[in-house]
């Protein structure tokens, strides 16, 4: 029963990791399109598209990891 519900468990947080990750990248396209629009010569812009990486890097591993324990 503990083994079943670990399963589930581990099922439901891949998937919203995944949901994460959707929008962590839309986030990202949109930044692209403020940097092709020549619109942010903000840092505060370039210093979020750096942790958008991070975080989808972070999200990357975090969803492999929890795969590979199924």
């Amino acid at each position: 029963e503990g083994k079943v519900f670990n399963l589930k468990w581990g099922a439901e947080l891949v998937r919203l990791l995944h949901v994460a990750m959707g929008s962590a990248s839309e986030l990202e396209v949109h930044l692209l399109l403020l940097r092709d629009l020549g619109l942010p010569n903000n840092p505060n812009c370039q210093q979020l598209a750096r942790e958008v990486t991070k975080v989808k890097r972070t999200l990357t591993l975090s969803i492999g990891n929890l795969r590979a324990e199924r």
